[in-house]
């Protein structure tokens, strides 16, 4: 523990799931790069599909051009002072927010963004671990 330097508010934080295991050295580096430039760093990927919001009678409201659309996933690279704030002042109430993306844009950060590889898939359903066992056997196979 004596090695261990104390954290500066500018120290990065990267926040990621451990449902993602596709993560790629270039993506962390595009991230470690844009947050020490703008203090944040985002991962995205374009949605591929039609997105539309629906009302409270289960009728499609809105359909959103796709272009204007991505999905946020992870890392979520941060300062440490920036998100150590918005944590403490949120306190209990951060369950209301889906990810530190949302909570730092509550508070009125501007959010950049690093466009990631298709592969970083967030494993929650069985198609997805599906997906993820013919990925791993074909890496495997390769080795």
């Amino acid at each position: 523990y004596g090695s261990l330097k104390r954290i500066d508010i500018k120290d990065l934080v990267f926040i990621h799931d451990g449902v993602r295991p596709f993560l790629n050295e270039q993506l962390l580096k595009d991230c470690e790069f844009l947050a020490s430039q703008k203090g944040n760093a985002i991962t995205v990927s374009p949605a591929t599909e039609t997105v539309s919001i629906i009302g409270e009678t289960n009728k499609i409201e809105r359909i959103i051009p796709r272009q204007n659309c991505v999905l946020a996933r992870a890392p979520q690279v941060f300062r440490f002072g920036d998100i150590f704030r918005v944590h403490k002042e949120i306190g209990s109430k951060r369950n209301n927010f889906v990810d530190s993306a949302s909570l730092m844009m509550h508070y009125g950060y501007e959010l950049n963004v690093v466009f990631g590889p298709a592969e970083n898939i967030k494993i929650t359903t069985l198609y997805e671990l599906e997906l993820c066992r013919l990925w791993m056997k074909e890496i495997y196979e390769k080795n």
